[in-house]
């Protein structure tokens, strides 16, 4: 508990995915602002690929790398439909 103020300490983790380095920007970007927070006491950003082996990172840079330059309106209509589930339309 935060005592000069009475709210909660919070921790924060910050999880993202080396395949790019808009990822990495993104959550060194939120890192940040969470730093400024003096409600935030303790901000972690892993890279969950870390936590894989070998062999399924360098799949997964490759095939990221590859449909950001070959298909990229793929990617930007999957999020879409990812992020809009459940919001009403129109």
């Amino acid at each position: 508990m935060n005592s000069n103020q009475g709210q909660a300490d919070y921790r924060v983790l910050i999880l993202s995915a080396s395949a790019g380095t808009g990822h990495i920007k993104a959550a060194e970007a939120l890192e940040q602002a969470c730093l400024q927070r003096e409600m935030i006491t303790e901000v972690a950003h892993v890279d969950a690929l870390d936590y894989t082996n070998k062999l399924f990172r360098d799949f997964y840079s490759k095939l990221y790398t590859k449909l950001v330059q070959d298909a990229p309106t793929f990617l930007v209509g999957g999020m879409r439909t990812v992020t809009n589930r459940g919001r009403p339309t129109g």
